[in-house]
């Protein structure tokens, strides 16, 4: 993590600092969600469950907006 100024940054590959991203979320809270209900990231990123397989504990998430990206 690279602090300037109040904002933190983490860079987007493990392995390169080249590229850096905001960090919107530092938590390890734990979340629980069902199918399309929605997470606010703050800063005004959310996403949404989408589909959720309990068999394999995976879930397809979307943050509504940016289907086609």
């Amino acid at each position: 993590m690279i602090g300037f100024g109040a904002q933190k940054f983490i860079p987007l590959k493990p392995d390169r600092a080249d590229k850096l991203a905001m960090l919107v979320l530092d938590s390890d809270d734990k979340y629980t969600l069902r199918t399309g209900e929605i997470l606010d990231l703050g800063e005004g990123y959310i996403l949404e469950a989408k589909q959720v397989d309990v068999d394999g504990e995976k879930v397809w998430l979307e943050s509504p907006g940016t289907e086609n990206t």
